[in-house]
């Protein structure tokens, strides 16, 4: 893949900025991610969790291919995950993370993206931390 490129017109001001701080891990975990990609349903095809250096997680929305071509890739959205709206069902495996907040009114809960078959679909190491203590829906600290 030769092109990565941030849809700066609908990424929220906050996601291009965390692209523009970190655009190797974003664009790595694109890369190396894309074979376990989920679907989605909002403005972009695919889905993908990742983890930034300092323990950040966050999600990726993007479009691949990008109109039409193979080797370009679109960002359309980037959020850290806010871990007050992530929660995880093991009885029906189903992941629950918050979507993008509009810039806004952040105060306002975001909309939800259930991951079915979370212990399959989300690398094993990530569903930990995503559902450890502190990354329950318990306030933050």
């Amino acid at each position: 893949m030769s092109d990565i490129n941030p849809k700066s017109k609908s990424m929220s001001k906050a996601g291009t900025k965390i692209y523009a701080e970190r655009p190797a891990v974003v664009e790595r975990t694109v890369v190396d991610g894309h074979e376990r990609r989920l679907a989605y349903s909002g403005d972009a095809g695919w889905l993908l969790l990742g983890t930034y250096p300092q323990g950040d997680i966050f999600a990726v929305a993007y479009d691949w291919p990008s109109k039409g071509k193979e080797d370009s890739v679109l960002i359309v959205s980037l959020w850290v995950l806010d871990r007050r709206f992530v929660s995880y069902d093991p009885d029906t495996d189903v992941l629950t993370i918050p979507d993008d907040l509009p810039e806004e009114s952040p105060a306002e809960q975001p909309g939800v993206i259930p991951i079915p078959d979370a212990s399959t679909a989300i690398p094993r190491e990530l569903l930990e931390r995503l559902v450890a203590p502190g990354w329950s829906d318990q306030d933050p600290d």
